[in-house]
């Protein structure tokens, strides 16, 4: 009975779906996090009747912030434009949407495995770590799906190319390669470079020549737009570089607290990646084991794919380790499915030892079970949360704190947030993530001393990732500020507990209300005393 459920193609694909359809229609869910407004508050800012900004980001980006949002590429704006225009400028709309490309984005998954021939039994099995895709709110959505279609759009040029004939194909997924780097340069520079050795390797693994210009479109395009706004739009291209400056994306080599950071990244990979990992580690040993057995068998078309799949996560697990930020680990849950699918298909054909072959799916499903940790952490405390204070509630809190306070005080608010904080245009709303620049951190209480907001409107993430040591260190200093906080939440959440942290977290949309009077000239430094 097992395996006839699981012969069933796109089952699992199907549960994913209808379980983040149910999550998000009943607990609003996932909370935006952090950078989320980051990206969409141009858009909410212009369509509430603002100009293409995100005044959010004035303290640290004053070109993006009082100018034109130009810290990004702009083809997810244009796309979130569209969707907000019909939906509304809400954190649920832009849920909403980001629902919609992960479905886009699930369909890109099944077609490439269904044009390399996956049967549905290893499909479905490499589907359960969709569960592990619980954060969605950024550019990336839209730039993974494209990526991933760019990729189907390729091994399709390769299957219909045909003699001194234009390949549509192979055009199409140039496309969508520049529309990928002009959603978000980071992704669309990997799978730029994923796509290119997928081509020139499946050419040559068919004896054919390669589209090389269609291949080059994907990189002479980008670069004429890149050229051409650097030239004639000197204050987009100085918006961009603001950006570049004051984000710590290319960390170069870390080489401060080298054992604290193998450690914290090693816990990321295992929980984000666990099954790419272990297929990593089997393909490995199988190869070593077989030796020139595993290289006749690497001829084949779905080998091929899954060794540049390989090769594509390895490249993100050394940057995301090594040179980038840390959040590049999260683009291997995506790569996850097919590496597991396509792994557990190499395994029959290695035809390795009765007595092993039913452990491996075994393996993997428990892998799946650690990946959907947080999955299963949303459909339990996450309710327990939504059922004291659901998202339209929290938000009706938020607006009203930020509402309350002074006429043209200045408000600090989480992303979450932000959304109905620009509705309310007669404060100045700071993102809570963006009081100082990531490039040059100082004392968060100072930073607060030196901005004196009327009103912190704080999500239960930030307040105990962030602001909780803080605000508390100003509590101190009644000659400075009084303080008063109010958490709404009557469910603890999992942010409250430092051991959770790392493997349930942002669950709970109960805003942290935090009203502060400053004193007449109150310039004193945190944990000075007069």
């Amino acid at each position: 009975m097992w395996r006839r459920i699981s012969g069933i193609p796109g089952l699992v694909f199907a549960g994913a779906v209808l379980w983040k359809l149910i999550v998000l229609l009943t607990l609003g869910q996932p909370v935006p996090f952090s950078d989320a407004f980051f990206y969409d508050g141009p858009v909410v800012n212009l369509l509430n009747g603002g100009s293409y900004l995100n005044p959010s980001l004035a303290l640290v980006l004053p070109i993006s912030g009082t100018k034109v949002f130009s810290a990004y590429p702009p083809l997810y704006q244009a796309v979130l434009w569209i969707w907000m225009s019909v939906f509304g400028t809400t954190a649920e709309a832009a849920l909403w949407l980001h629902w919609v490309l992960f479905v886009i984005y699930g369909f890109a998954l099944l077609a490439v495995l269904r044009e390399l021939g996956t049967p549905a039994r290893w499909v479905n099995i490499g589907c359960l770590f969709l569960f592990g895709i619980t954060f969605h709110d950024r550019p990336d959505s839209l730039a993974l799906a494209c990526g991933f279609w760019a990729i189907f759009g390729w091994l399709r040029a390769g299957r219909t190319a045909a003699p001194n004939r234009p390949n549509g194909w192979a055009w199409l997924a140039a496309a969508l390669n520049v529309m990928t780097l002009a959603t978000s340069p980071q992704i669309g520079l990997a799978f730029l470079g994923w796509s290119w050795w997928l081509v020139v390797m499946e050419c040559r693994r068919a004896g054919r020549p390669a589209p090389w210009r269609s291949l080059a479109a994907s990189v002479v395009v980008p670069t004429v737009l890149v050229l051409a706004v650097r030239g004639g739009a000197p204050l987009l291209w100085d918006g961009f570089r603001e950006h570049v400056t004051q984000t710590p994306t290319l960390l170069g080599w870390q080489t401060e607290n080298a054992v604290g950071l193998f450690k914290s990244q090693v816990l990321k990979l295992a929980r984000t990646a666990p099954g790419i990992l272990f297929a990593g580690g089997c393909l490995a040993w199988w190869c070593g084991r077989t030796g020139r057995r595993a290289l006749t068998l690497l001829q084949a078309r779905d080998a091929v794919f899954l060794a540049t799949t390989v090769v594509a996560a390895g490249s993100l697990i050394f940057a995301g380790t090594v040179l980038l930020m840390p959040s590049v680990i999260q683009w291997l849950a995506y790569l996850q499915p097919i590496i597991v699918a396509l792994t557990l298909v190499w395994f029959v054909r290695l035809d390795i030892p009765a007595r092993v072959s039913p452990w491996l799916p075994r393996i993997f499903l428990g892998l799946a079970l650690v990946v959907g940790v947080r999955a299963v952490g949303i459909s339990t405390w996450g309710v327990a949360c939504a059922l004291d204070s659901n998202v339209r509630k929290s938000v009706q809190r938020a607006g009203q704190a930020v509402q309350d306070s002074p006429r043209g005080a200045t408000v600090v608010v989480s992303a979450a947030f932000l959304y109905e904080a620009n509705r309310h245009r007669q404060e100045r709303s700071l993102h809570a993530d963006w009081l100082y620049s990531y490039r040059h951190p100082t004392s968060l209480a100072q930073r607060l001393i030196e901005v004196k907001p009327a009103t912190l409107v704080l999500t239960q993430f930030d307040w105990y990732r962030r602001y909780e040591p803080f605000v508390f260190e100003l509590q101190h200093q009644t000659n400075v500020v009084r303080v008063k906080v109010v958490n709404t939440a009557g469910v603890r959440p999992p942010d409250a507990d430092p051991r959770l942290q790392r493997i349930l977290q942002h669950i709970s949309w109960a805003p942290v209300i935090v009203e502060l009077e400053w004193q007449p000239k109150s310039e004193s430094q945190p944990g000075e005393r007069r």
